[in-house]
């Protein structure tokens, strides 16, 4: 997906009303939101000419040599770990809630990359290595207009969800 695409899907994907009930403050749920956009974008670190690649480019050369594209930063593990790292060690509350939206948000990214025709290479990891993506003949092309058609539905329903 592009950029575009995965800030979109994780503002689709994000409960904000629910999150917002169960907040303390407006800001803990800005802070979240925040997060979790900049989860969304940050899994492309590993692609020198992403969004966030192009911002950070040396240290994004350097994964791409290391790791490849679409590759460690896609483990659902990654998530996982930040979660449980923010969740167990004692962190200042503001910015516990800037690591659960990050951790979502990368959770966001992945599931978006598991939409599209390229999927997600051993997304799985270290649990099993095959793809973590749906059936080939229900992916589409990344910055195609099926891909926001998508988003857009996801949109709608969170909106009529949460309205």
């Amino acid at each position: 997906m592009t950029y575009k695409g995965h800030t979109l899907l994780d503002t689709a994907l994000l409960p904000l009303p629910w999150f917002a009930y169960y907040a303390n403050s407006p800001e803990e749920v800005i802070y979240f939101a925040g997060g979790s956009l900049l989860g969304a974008t940050l899994p492309d670190i590993d692609e020198p000419e992403s969004y966030i690649g192009r911002r950070t480019r040396g240290v994004s050369d350097i994964i791409k040599a290391v790791l490849g594209h679409r590759g460690a930063t896609l483990y659902l593990i990654v998530p996982l770990v930040i979660f449980v790292t923010a969740f167990f060690f004692p962190i200042e509350p503001i910015l516990k809630h800037i690591i659960f939206g990050v951790a979502f948000g990368w959770l966001a990214h992945i599931i978006g990359d598991g939409l599209t025709v390229s999927g997600v290479r051993n997304g799985y990891f270290p649990l099993k290595k095959h793809y973590a993506t749906l059936p080939k003949a229900l992916r589409f092309k990344t910055g195609s207009i099926v891909e926001y058609g998508v988003i857009a539905l996801l949109i709608a329903l969170n909106a009529y969800i949460y309205t």
